[in-house]
């Protein structure tokens, strides 16, 4: 996968796409796009800041589509992204994503691009923040909360 490069003020941002009929454990596809901050909220809709537990380096890592081209990240971002689009019923969902939507291995980019995640999350029309799949009873532990 190849990122083109961001203009000054500008945000990649992606849209994750509801699963394809007939298929139950599909693999997670979307497609991303460049926006001008200066133009969400209003003309192009942020959606949703996802924060998520990045996890070890060492970390099995899962395949998604990316404008049609196989893009590898990590399970727990693979998860998190497969727990909205399962949220979203049968409709795209404009979404950011940090490990996806900066370059990482760009560092100027990088760089520039923290300087702006204040502005990114204040943006958005939700934060969602994934710590993992339910496990030793989280779930109810979250639900006394």
């Amino acid at each position: 996968f190849e990122y083109s490069p961001l203009e000054p003020g500008h945000i990649r941002v992606l849209t994750l796409l509801p699963r394809r009929a007939g298929e139950r454990f599909a693999i997670v596809r979307c497609t991303m796009r460049h926006v001008s901050l200066d133009t969400i909220p209003s003309e192009a809709q942020l959606g949703i800041a996802l924060s998520y537990v990045w996890g070890p380096t060492t970390q099995e890592m899962r395949d998604i589509i990316l404008n049609e081209r196989t893009f590898t990240v990590s399970a727990s971002l693979c998860e998190a992204m497969a727990c909205q689009r399962g949220r979203i019923g049968d409709r795209p969902r404009t979404i950011w994503i940090d490990a996806i939507c900066i370059n990482q291995s760009d560092t100027a980019e990088r760089a520039s691009q923290v300087s702006m995640m204040q502005h990114i999350y204040s943006r958005a029309d939700a934060t969602v923040v994934w710590l993992g799949p339910p496990e030793n009873d989280s779930e109810s532990a979250l639900n006394a909360i």
